[in-house]
């Protein structure tokens, strides 16, 4: 993980933007809980070397048949190279090859992703206060089954398998 956490910084403050590892308290959270996500088969955490030197990492988690790319870092000394389509490919393959069905980008719809066969997908959800009032409400709404007010794009790539 410190790996991944140095080059997604790396690469993110050559941008001239923090990145979402910036804060310490976020930094922390993931740090604890890479060793838990491991010990429950969930983390995917893929790395690409030279002579030895990490140069590029992806940090997926994988639950239900579905693998999610939470992020990816590389070195932008090394950018020309690719080390992020790099990895993306080999945790595409491994995901296949694990029978998963899905290959979940999350959030945005960078061209990138539909390059490797990803579609836009809406997530939505419903932002309630945290009070006796939202609790009444979560649960008069509940009984309504799926109800939808605010939504951000991602994009999924449904995963071939032989013979399908």
């Amino acid at each position: 993980m410190p790996h991944f956490l140095r080059l997604h910084t790396r690469r993110w403050l050559r941008r001239g933007q923090p990145g979402v590892f910036c804060l310490p308290a976020i930094r922390r959270f993931h740090g604890e809980a890479a060793p838990l996500l491991a010990g429950a088969g969930m983390l995917r955490l893929l790395g690409v070397q030279v002579d030895g030197r990490p140069i590029g990492c992806l940090y997926a988690l994988r639950l239900h048949g579905r693998v999610h790319y939470y992020g990816g870092g590389f070195d932008p000394d090394w950018s020309r190279y690719s080390p992020g389509m790099l990895l993306l490919e080999q945790a595409i393959t491994t995901a296949m090859a694990d029978g998963d069905r899905e290959f979940d980008f999350l959030r945005g719809t960078e061209p990138y992703k539909f390059r490797w066969g990803a579609v836009a997908r809406v997530n939505q959800r419903l932002l309630l206060p945290f009070s006796p009032t939202g609790a009444w409400w979560a649960a008069r709404l509940a009984a309504l089954g799926p109800l939808w007010t605010v939504g951000t794009s991602h994009a999924r790539a449904p995963l071939p398998h032989p013979g399908t």
